[in-house]
């Protein structure tokens, strides 16, 4: 069998994620079990691509590169945490709460 590398393109109003990793370790360093690390699990994400109806309908300026915020059970995992890659998931754009931008 061939490695084949695969690219995700949404349709219509899906947002296609990169799901940022929670931590390893708490801050006093004490290793965090997985179900833990699950709990404490940010909602945010890089967004890879964006559907040809994502945020059509508002004035929301989401663009490929952003970092943005979405309920912790959104979307679709399409792929999961493993063999180092990371978890990439399929969120409808009505689902994406804020972009997070650096404080001015």
């Amino acid at each position: 069998m061939t490695n084949l590398e695969y690219e995700y393109v949404p349709i219509a109003d899906t947002v296609i994620v990169e799901v940022t990793r929670s931590e390893t370790k708490s801050q006093g360093g004490i290793i965090l079990d997985v179900t833990v690390r699950e709990q404490m699990a940010k909602s945010e994400g890089k967004v890879l691509s964006l559907g040809k109806d994502a945020f059509c309908d508002s004035e929301d300026n989401v663009k490929v590169g952003d970092i943005v915020l979405f309920p912790r059970y959104a979307g679709k995992e399409i792929e999961g945490f493993h063999n180092g890659k990371p978890e990439i998931r399929a969120v409808n754009d009505i689902d994406i709460i804020a972009i997070k931008v650096p404080k001015q």
